[in-house]
Order: structure tokens, then sequence, then C-alpha cells
């Protein structure tokens, strides 16, 4: 973010009083505002919290990560006290728009965070994208457990009653220091004033190291999901809750499992786990990953992310990319004759919600029997995916009677 001096300083004060509005855009030299230039229906805003592997513990940032992009957007969601217990002087910029540069989550005085993925995540989304801007609410605190971000809990590990796990100090700390000892809230906050000038798509989460081996881990996170919807009035059928495995040398967390498994009493539908325990992380702590860890987390985030966009997204036929022609015709009750121009490798199967139902691996075939009997949905998307990584998507594919709405 820019020094701002006196005269600024004053102008966007004055702007403030004639305007009524406490939020105004911090990065004044940019070519694309969100707010000057609202854009709604194509910026798309994702809301990223949890603990390190979310704020970016590990790697300093090299300088190329710290060169602005216009077209990601940041809404600032931190204080920034004189000192650190949150008193002096508060120089924060809290409620303002800048332009993504990494270290993403906070640049404030103390408890600054280091690199993250969140910049790669959002640069991998404008690729995957096109004609698409990205904006992020980004609120983690390192060594949190989960239910520093449930509404009604927050306040028992704040004070440090919490037991089993007891609260981690440093945890307290920052959250105090940057969040009003309430991350929760200003995650709801931040993401009422992103609502005006564009839409949330998503919510990424990477946490679990604290707590995840806890047993009442998948019901605060199902919770946590839940809260956040509500507040937001948003619907589950159209925000995905996407989240990251721990590194290798963490280990994996059997309870993630558990609310990406259908017929857990945790299962949570619009839910996707994203890979990470191959990814490089440092050795000494082994919960962090590498620089070069993050920026193929990023990735992988993007990946699913965008996946999920295209198969909610679009009607009747469309192209990721390339060419595909698929014909489906019907040979006998319940089964399909399917014909591609190219050899397909993957048949993906979403509900109408963009849920993933079935996911079907194919050996190079361009013709195939494919049997709806699997299905138990009436309507269904197809995505049907070549070896060049070419996809065609067919949407409202009626699987008891082959035809295509």
């Amino acid at each position: 973010m820019k020094n701002i001096g006196l005269k600024q300083r004053f102008g966007i004060l004055l702007t403030i009083l004639l305007s009524g509005s406490l939020f105004v855009s911090a990065d004044t030299a940019d070519d694309w505002d969100p707010i000057t230039d609202v854009q709604k229906e194509n910026f798309y805003i994702y809301i990223v919290f949890g603990q390190s592997n979310a704020e970016g513990y590990a790697a300093r940032p090299l300088d190329e990560d710290k060169i602005p992009n216009k077209d990601l957007k940041n809404l600032i969601a931190y204080d920034n006290y004189e000192n650190e217990d949150a008193t002096g002087i508060n120089d924060s910029h809290l409620g303002e728009w800048e332009s993504v540069a990494e270290p993403n989550c906070r640049k404030c005085k103390h408890f600054q965070t280091a690199f993250s993925w969140v910049k790669t995540f959002g640069e991998e989304m404008l690729a995957r994208n096109p004609g698409k801007k990205f904006g992020f609410i980004h609120v983690a605190v390192a060594s949190a457990g989960i239910r520093l971000f449930d509404k009604a809990l927050y306040a028992t590990y704040m004070d440090g009653t919490q037991t089993n796990p007891s609260p981690d100090a440093n945890a307290q700390k920052k959250a105090k220091y940057a969040y009003g000892g309430n991350p929760y809230q200003r995650i709801i906050e931040m993401a009422k004033i992103a609502q005006k000038y564009g839409t949330i798509k998503g919510i990424l989460m990477h946490q679990g190291e604290a707590d995840g081996w806890k047993s009442f881990w998948p019901s605060e996170v199902k919770k946590v999901y839940r809260d956040m919807l509500k507040d937001l009035s948003l619907k589950s059928s159209e925000i995905p809750l996407i989240f990251g495995e721990p590194t290798g040398g963490n280990g994996p967390i059997p309870n993630q499992d558990a609310i990406v498994t259908e017929g857990n009493a945790y299962y949570i539908p619009n839910c996707y786990k994203v890979k990470a325990l191959d990814l490089p992380y440092i050795p000494n702590s082994k919960l962090h990953f590498t620089r070069e860890g993050y920026v193929e987390l990023g990735k992988r985030f993007a990946e699913k992310a965008s996946e999920l966009l295209v198969t909610t997204g679009i009607d009747g036929v469309s192209f990721s990319k390339g060419n595909i022609e698929v014909t489906i015709g019907k040979r006998s009750e319940g089964k399909f004759e399917i014909k591609s121009s190219v050899p397909l490798v993957k048949i993906r199967v979403f509900s109408l919600e963009g849920c993933c139902l079935a996911n079907f691996d194919l050996n190079n075939l361009s013709s195939f029997i494919f049997s709806a009997r699997l299905l138990t949905n009436k309507l269904v998307i197809l995505e049907f995916v070549a070896a060049n990584g070419a996809k065609k998507i067919v949407k409202y594919f009626d699987s008891t009677s082959c035809l295509v709405r």
C-alpha cells in the first residue's frame, strides 16, 4: 500500500465527510477501482480464512510477488496499531480496496504475514476465466483453532477459558491486534462491504493443524460455513467450501474426510478438498509449505474453483477450450452410447447445484457405453474431458430420456 501524505489524507477525510461513507479506495493510482467502476457481475469475491498456511507463513515475498496486480483486489481487513497490545494510534485502512500484492493477508506494523498462495490463486483464476476480476476477504491467524472463527465460541478462545486444546497465546495476540478479537465478525463486516461491488463465489479455507484431529472439528467447520452463508444471505448450492490438505510433514488429518464423505453426519454437500500432501514443505517445522509449495497450492485451489464456476455458471452447451464433438444416443433402458470426436480421459457428473456426484476415469476412449443407473439424480451436468485438456459441458442432461434440455 502506498504511503499517503497529509494533503491526501485530508482529501480522503473530506471525501468521507461529504459522501457519508466510511470506505474509500486506498489505491487511487490503479487503472481499475471497484468502487468508481462497479462491475458486480464480473467481479468475483472469495473469502479466505484459516491459520498459518492461510496467512502465508514461511517464505518472504520476492520482489516479483510485491508487484500489485490491478485486476486482483484485496479488501483490507486488519487493524494497524502502533503497539502490539492493540494500543496507540490505529493507522488502519480497514475496508479499503488495494491491489493484491504479497504479503496479502496483513501488511501491518506488527504481526505482518509472509508469502501466501492467494496472489497465485488470483492470477491463475484470471488466466482460466477471461473477462473476470477477482477480490478477496483474507482473514487468517497462525496457530488458530477452528473455534476462534466460531461466532459463539470465539470469546472462550480469546479469554483463555477454552480447554482441550487450550488457545494459542500468539493466536490470541494476533486476533486482538488485527481483528478486534473477533476474526469471524471481521470477515462478515468486510464481506458485506465487498457484496456492494462484487459477487461472492466461494469460501477458501486452510485450517486444521491446530485441532483438526479433535472430534469436534468437522461439526465446527460445518457450523462456521453455515453461519457465514446465513449472515451473508448466501445459498449453499452456489457457494462452495474449498479447503486444502496439510503438508506431508504434518500428515493427513482424518477428520477432513468427514466433511466431504457423503453419508457422514458432518458431510457438507458443496465442499471440496484440495490435495497438498505431496507439496514441498519446510523440513524444520514440517507444518508449513515452501514458497514453491504455496505457488502450487494456489494453482490447485484455482483449478477446483474454476471447475466449479464452469459447472454452475453456464447454460446449454459450452466449450472450456479446444473443440470436442460428443453425441449421446440411447442404447437400452438406462444405458447410453457416447461417441466423441477425440479420445476422452474422464467424465464428471455434477448436480445442477454444482456438487460432484461421480467421477469416471476413461482410458482414451472415444466410443463407449455409459450406464445412467449409477446416477441418482434425473437431471445432471456432464463434463467430458479430453487428453489434451479440452472440455465440453452438457447441462441439463436427462438421464431417463437421454434429452439435453
